[in-house]
């Protein structure tokens, strides 16, 4: 699929230690020349002795120089960069399903979006709002009904195995025509074979669908609903959960 992919790299700033943390994250922006850099500071609390336009200028330095869009999770106004002289330079988003809708929108029968994601359950419902009104628009509510329950157990598989939620893992969804891929890649403990014990956990059941262990009923109903399910392990203390899907639905009607 020789698609244009739109990336992001979504950054939860929640206390005043994270914004240095975030100014590193930044720079590096994963090499991502190009991406949208979105800061979550929706909970985000004032302090006195932070300047918020000095950050938003440094950011924005920042994303100049690696060709990057900024865009923030939050009003405006909360910290007073609605004053900012260079705030007109940054969207702003009430949530993250409004900044994906607006920034990553499907176009015609395709759409490819690659994000790195902090290692939290924050993100879910605004990740599979958005991934799965893309395959409505396209295929219809029954599809995007299925679809969204994939990038659920995926993605919330992802938080729950990744060792801290200062972790991230990465999503690649694409779409084209009738063929969606879906692709999950988080780190694991490397004392273990994330790999093989999913693996073993998905033929924990028998034919019939009754479940013979003890976890891993994500893993089946994602089995139950995909086309192609592959899990398999990567360098540097990785898993990467690849799922493919035939979408037989049509537009809904125009009216």
């Amino acid at each position: 699929m020789d698609l244009a992919t739109r990336e992001f790299l979504i950054l939860h700033v929640r206390v005043e230690e994270d914004l240095v943390l975030a100014r590193h994250d930044l720079v590096s922006a994963h090499g991502r020349s190009g991406a949208c850099v979105v800061f979550d500071v929706s909970a985000l609390e004032p302090w006195p002795e932070l300047d918020p336009a000095a950050c938003l200028e440094e950011w924005l330095r920042t994303t100049t120089a690696h060709r990057q869009q900024l865009a923030i999770l939050g009003s405006p106004g909360a910290l007073g960069w609605d004053r900012s002289p260079v705030a007109h330079e940054v969207a702003f988003y009430p949530d993250l399903a409004t900044c994906l809708k607006v920034e990553a929108p499907a176009v015609g029968g395709a759409s490819a979006v690659e994000m790195t994601l902090p290692a939290r359950v924050d993100y879910l419902p605004g990740l599979r709002q958005h991934l799965a009104s893309v395959v409505k628009a396209q295929h219809g509510a029954a599809e995007s009904f299925q679809v969204e329950i994939l990038v659920d157990e995926l993605a919330l598989n992802a938080v729950e195995n990744s060792p801290s939620s200062h972790n991230s893992y990465d999503l690649r969804f694409v779409l084209e025509n009738h063929e969606l891929l879906l692709e999950i890649t988080n780190e694991f403990d490397e004392a273990v074979d994330s790999a093989r014990i999913m693996n073993r956990r998905l033929q924990s059941f028998d034919d019939s669908g009754r479940y013979l262990g003890e976890r891993g009923r994500g893993l089946f109903l994602i089995a139950r609903i995909a086309d192609g399910l592959q899990i398999r392990s990567l360098e540097g203390k990785r898993v990467r959960v690849t799922v493919t899907k035939r979408l037989r639905g049509q537009p809904p009607a125009a009216g």
